[in-house]
């Protein structure tokens, strides 16, 4: 027995997926935060480094 013998197939099944402005623009934000502070950390060493050695220990 397969599932559109059985009355219901995995086409038939969905669901309407609304995105208002708002929510897009505060995902938005979020992930320009999350990046800034993901790379914050990183920068601050780098610029506390001497140029010759962060280059050779890279």
């Amino acid at each position: 027995m397969t599932s559109s013998a059985m009355g219901t197939t995995f086409a038939e099944i969905g669901f309407a997926l609304r995105i208002s402005g708002t929510s897009l623009v505060v995902g938005m934000v979020l992930a320009v935060l999350m990046g800034v502070a993901g790379g914050v950390l990183p920068a601050f060493r780098a610029a506390r480094m001497q140029i010759t050695s962060a280059l050779r220990d890279a």
